[in-house]
C-alpha cells in the first residue's frame, strides 16, 4: 500500500520545496528490518541519480534533516532523490525490532549491501551516489571497495579514517579506555545500548556553557556559535540517539592503536581504501575536535581513485570555522558547504540508464 505524501518543507530559512515522502521497511540478509526514508522532486526537471545518506555514530535520520534546515531537502530541490537510511539500532529501524548490532561489520556485510540494493531497485538505476556523516563516512571506506559496481560516487563528511589523529586529548582518553577493557570484561558489564541520547540530555542542558567561547571542551560536536540555537537544540534533541557498546568499543580500539581492523582483527580495513577507484569527495572541519583533518587526510593519500578530492573548509576560503555537526547544519553551511557538494555531485551525475521493477514493502510513516 503506497504512502507517498506530497508536502512542502523548509530548505533553510524562507527557503521551501515541494516533494514527495514516503518511507520502505527493508530487510537484510540476516533478516533485520531497516527503514528507509525516501524523499523526491514533485516536479523534477530530470532523472537524477539518487543520493543515499548514512548518519554517524548514536545518530539517526536527523543529521541530514531539521525542521528549519534540511540538507537532504536542499539535494531535493536541486533535482536529487534521497534515501535516507537508519541503520540497526538506530531511530526508527530501532522501533521496527531491528536492535544494535553485535559488531561493527554488521553495517559492512548487511545493513549497506540490502539499502543500496534496494535502492537501486526503487529508483531504477545501475548505481547512486553515497554520503555519509562521521563513522558513515567510515562505513564507505569499508563497504565501497567492494561494492564499486554499485557507486557512482561518495562524498565523506568528517569520516576518520586514522581515528583519534590530531586531537591530544582523545588518543590518550582512548589509551585508557582500551587498557580498562582489556583488563575487565567490560562488554559483559556494560549495556548493549551506548545512550548517545542520554549524553544529549547533558549537552542540551549545558549548552549555556558548551556553545559560549568562553567555554573549554576538548571535543565538542561544533564550533561554538556556528548554529542557531533553536536549530543546535533540535539536532541535539531529535539526532543524538543511541548506538551498540560493541561499536563505540572498537572505535575507541581503532582511536587508542591507530589501526583500522576488523572487530576479530582479521581484517585490515586500510587496505581495502587502495583499491576504491570510484569518485570520492572528503570534506572536513577546520576546528572538528572529534574528526580533526589530520585523522582524514591519510585516507584521501592512500585511496587510488582517480577522481578524488580533499576539501578543507574554514578561513580564509570560507568566512567562518567549522566543526563536526556544523558542516552541515551550521548557519554558513546552506551556502559553503551544501553548495560544494551539490556542484560536486551534478559533475559526476549521469543520465541514468535502465529501467527496474521497484521492489520492498512500505513503512508506516513517521516524522
Amino acid at each position: 500500500m503506497s504512502n507517498d505524501i506530497a508536502v512542502r518543507e523548509v530548505v533553510d530559512g524562507g527557503r521551501t520545496v515541494e516533494l514527495v515522502k514516503s518511507m520502505y521497511e527493508v530487510r537484510t540478509d540476516d533478516g533485520r528490518p531497516l527503514i528507509i526514508t525516501h524523499k523526491r522532486p514533485k516536479r523534477a526537471r530530470r532523472h537524477r541519480r539518487p543520493v543515499m545518506l548514512v548518519h554517524g555514530l548514536g545518530q539517526n535520520r536527523y543529521s541530514w534533516h531539521l525542521s528549519g534546515r534540511s540538507m537532504e531537502n536542499y539535494l531535493v530541490s536541486h533535482g536529487f532523490s534521497t534515501y535516507n537510511v537508519e541503520l540497526r539500532g538506530h531511530g526508527l529501524s530501532r522501533a521496527a525490532g531491528s536492535e544494535a548490532p553485535e559488531n561493527f561489520e554488521a553495517y559492512v556485510r548487511y545493513d549497506l549491501p540490502a539499502c543500496v540494493k534496494f535502492a537501486k531497485r526503487h529508483s531504477e538505476v545501475d548505481r547512486i551516489f553515497y554520503i555519509g556523516h562521521s563513522l558513515g563516512g567510515i562505513i564507505s571506506y569499508c563497504f565501497g571497495p567492494e561494492s564499486q559496481e554499485d557507486l557512482a560516487g561518495i562524498v565523506s563528511i568528517a569520516g576518520p579514517f586514522t581515528f583519534g589523529m590530531g586531537n591530544p586529548v582523545m588518543r590518550p582518553l582512548a589509551l585508557l579506555g582500551k587498557l580498562f577493557g582489556d583488563h575487565t570484561p567490560i562488554l559483559k558489564i556494560l549495556p548493549h545500548y551506548f545512550y548517545v541520547d542520554v549524553i544529549g540530555l547533558a549537552v542540551k542542558a549545558g549548552l549555556f556553557y558548551l556553545d559560549s567561547q568562553k567555554g573549554i571542551f576538548p571535543m565538542r560536536m561544533w564550533v561554538p556559535g556556528s548554529t542557531r540555537r533553536d536549530i543546535l537544540e533540535e539536532r541535539i534533541r531529535l539526532g543524538f540517539d543511541r548506538t551498540s557498546t560493541a561499536v563505540f568499543s572498537l572505535l575507541v580500539r581503532w582511536a587508542a592503536t591507530g589501526e583500522f581492523i576488523s572487530t576479530d582483527e582479521s581484517f585490515d580495513y586500510s587496505l581495502g581504501i587502495e583499491k576504491l577507484d570510484v569518485p570520492i569527495l572528503f570534506l572536513v572541519g577546520d576546528q572538528d575536535d572529534v574528526v580533526p583533518p589530520q585523522s582524514v587526510i591519510e585516507g584521501y593519500e592512500r585511496t587510488r581513485s582517480r577522481d578524488k578530492t580533499f576539501k578543507f573548509f574554514g578561513p580564509p576560503e570560507n568566512r567562518v570555522s567549522y566543526g563536526h555537526c556544523d558542516l552541515i547544519c551550521g548557519d554558513h553551511a546552506p551556502s559553503e558547504v551544501w553548495p560544494y557538494i551539490l556542484d560536486w555531485l551534478e559533475e559526476r551525475d549521469e543520465p541514468a540508464p535502465g529501467r527496474l521493477r521497484p521492489k520492498g514493502r512500505r513503512a508506516p510513516s513517521k516524522r
